[in-house]
This record gives C-alpha cells, structure tokens and sequence, in this order.
C-alpha cells in the first residue's frame, strides 16, 4: 500500500508543487511524509483521530491558495476506521485543476468506490485489506485526467513509474 500511495506521488505531481493533505489518522500522516520525501509542499487539514474532514473545509483550503494541485486522503482511515467524505470532496476537486487521490487500501472491496462516477483522479489499494489477500500486491487505477497529468510529469522513481508500465503493458497487446 505505501509502494501504492509513492507511486501516485511521484507520477501525478512535481517535485516543489503544492499539495492538500487529509490527515485524520496513523495513514494521513503517511500521505504527508511520502509527499515530503517527494518534495512536494504540503498543506495538512487536520481533523482530530477518528474524526472525517469535512468538504467545506478543503473547499475552503483549495480557495485560499489556487496553488494546490492535488488532496490526498484516505476512503478509509485504517487506524481509526473513519471514513472520509470522498465523493463530497471529489466534487469539489473534480471542476478544478487538482488531482483528488485516495488511498482505498482498507475500503476497496468492503465499501462503494465507483471512482469514475465520483471523479476520484487516482484510487489506490493492497491486497492484505478488503481485498482479502495476502499482503504485497499494490493496484492503482488512474482516470484519463490523471493520465494526461502523469504524462506531463518528469518520472522521478525508477521503480514506481507508473507510465512505463502502462507502456510496457499496452506494447504486449
């Protein structure tokens, strides 16, 4: 899941751009150390543990500084079980020139996520979680926003470059 949430740092966004981070639990504070390490400039909308953000706070946020190009946040806050408002917030990210990912690694297969229905640019997940499976299996799935995003992103990770394998699986075809 952590592979998962560094990939869709390093391929939808750039090094110095500005993001929003949901952080409500153990997984929020994650999502902003892996956005640090990748450089990017982190705004966190804190909410106490077990508690959900609230839409019109990023509404909020995203007004008061254009800047920000992406909102990472969680479906499900895995420590504390909150689920997060995402597809309140993905109408509000959706209309604007910022990406919304979401970490789905312990909602995926245990609560409604139809991403492109509700404009979420980037959904992730693990195995060892709803899905039910072993752990070490990672799955992203990106909507056609998100990929003209990632082509415009200089690749900054070897190993998670989501566009090479995207190539490499669209050449075997």
């Amino acid at each position: 899941g952590t592979g998962a949430m560094t990939a869709a740092a390093h391929c939808l966004f750039e090094k110095g751009e500005k993001v929003l981070v949901a952080e409500a639990g153990k997984f929020g504070e994650r999502w902003a150390q892996i956005a640090s390490v990748r450089g990017l400039e982190v705004t966190t909308l804190s909410a106490p543990w077990g508690r959900a953000i609230a839409p019109d706070r990023v509404t909020a946020a995203l007004d008061a500084d254009p800047s920000i190009r992406g909102v990472l946040i969680q479906l499900s806050e895995t420590s504390t079980g909150v689920q997060h408002p995402v597809r309140e917030i993905a109408e509000i990210t959706r209309n604007r020139d910022v990406m919304l990912v979401a970490d789905g690694i312990s909602s995926v297969g245990i609560a409604p996520t139809p991403m492109d229905e509700w404009g979420v640019d980037c959904l992730l997940t693990g195995s060892q979680k709803g899905l039910m499976v072993p752990p070490g299996l990672a799955l992203l799935a990106l909507s056609e926003r998100a990929w003209k995003r990632a082509e415009k992103v200089a690749p900054s990770c070897f190993y998670f470059n989501l566009l090479r394998e995207r190539d490499a699986v669209r050449s075997k075809n």
